[in-house]
């Protein structure tokens, strides 16, 4: 019998983020928040790229859009945050592109509507596990006297001490409240954190996102759980280590 050789674990981006500026001195935007014409349009075509209002969206960003390219939703476009004019816009890549092949096309999108990026706001790196279930094995090693706990730079050496750093989310049955485990670990900064939890589970039970189940039965078609450590990079942290690379560099 030939042995197959299963992948144990994935690595993909979840959540992407970005702050752009208009490469024209009169672009689209200008339009819409100036022209009561193009205030009232329902939506706009460029190209390949078309933007379709989203009024019923709550936001607090007055205007918002959504994207679609060649007629498929791929990413979502706000501005004037509060109201208060800015020439910077924020696009937030749908979560379904990173799944099904389709962030490639986001380049495409973004020269179709004559936006620069600025820098990435938000960004979201995600390692799923189908074998090893790092929230139980996280919170059985905070739990062990005999290691040694650090979080963030600083060591908890007392077993009764308050960790405020690390949040601890429980859910369940009447009979078992605390059996399904999440564990999120923030920078004193909150520049960044770190998630731990069952996506399986919660694909099944809340965001119901079938297609990220039928993105791993592409790599492990046998999988039973999906277990998700997921770091989450917010603008300052993203900063810092971009500077970092280019004094490297």
């Amino acid at each position: 019998m030939a042995y197959v050789k299963t992948v144990k674990a994935t690595i993909q981006l979840d959540k992407l983020i970005l702050s752009c500026k208009s490469q024209v001195d009169y672009g689209f935007i200008d339009a819409i928040i100036y022209d009561y014409n193009e205030i009232e349009r329902s939506y706009m075509t460029f190209d390949k790229t078309t933007i379709i209002r989203d009024k019923n969206y709550k936001s607090a960003y007055k205007y918002c859009y959504k994207i679609s390219y060649l007629n498929s939703p791929i990413a979502k476009l706000e501005f004037c945050y509060k109201g208060e004019l800015s020439e910077y816009i924020k696009l937030t890549v749908l979560n379904h592109t990173f799944y099904d092949g389709s962030l490639y096309l986001i380049p495409e999108v973004l020269q179709e509507l004559h936006l620069d990026v600025i820098n990435i706001s938000e960004l979201h790196i995600a390692l799923d596990s189908y074998k090893k279930d790092s929230t139980k094995l996280l919170y059985s090693c905070i739990r062990n006297e005999n290691y040694k706990l650090k979080v963030n730079g600083d060591y908890v050496y007392n077993m009764d001490e308050l960790i405020n750093d690390i949040v601890y989310f429980h859910k369940g049955s009447r009979r078992k409240p605390n059996d399904i485990k999440t564990i999120n670990v923030k920078s004193k900064k909150e520049d960044k954190e770190f998630t731990t939890y069952d996506k399986k589970l919660e694909i099944e039970t809340k965001s119901k996102k079938g297609y990220i189940l039928d993105y791993h039965r592409k790599f492990n078609p046998t999988y039973k759980n999906i277990y998700r450590n997921e770091v989450k990079l917010y603008s300052d942290a993203i900063y810092r280590k971009n500077k970092q690379l280019e004094d490297k560099g």
